[in-house]
């Protein structure tokens, strides 16, 4: 009797879990359950989102941390260069807006530059 109620429990609960998404047994190449950095190093959403899935920090992606990972958010970090020459960009279209009012300006005053 006790072996067929833990029978039932695991039936149960092995129905209540979620489906392994296709995707995650496609990358699971040698069927362990898990899918490593390597196993996903194709798939560059997979890759960038890796970490942060990686729950217990075991260096692979258990089925439920790979449902987690299709939720997260993709996080676009833009270099110190990128930064500085946004920027530089802006402050540029800054000072030329400014000097083509100064030159309005004097030239609505009569003027000249």
């Amino acid at each position: 009797m006790r072996l067929l109620c833990l029978a039932l429990f695991f039936a149960a609960s092995a129905a209540a879990a979620q489906p392994v998404p296709v995707e995650f047994g496609l990358l699971d190449l040698d069927g362990d359950g898990f899918v490593t950095i390597a196993e996903a190093a194709g798939n560059a959403d997979v890759v960038t989102r890796f970490d942060r899935a990686d729950r217990n920090r075991d260096g692979r992606l258990s089925a439920t941390e790979f449902v987690r990972l299709q939720k997260l958010k993709v996080r676009v970090a833009k270099t110190r260069r990128e930064r500085v020459r946004t920027t530089l960009a802006r402050d540029a279209r800054a000072a030329e807006r400014d000097e083509a009012t100064e030159t309005a300006a004097s030239a609505a005053a009569g003027g000249t530059r």
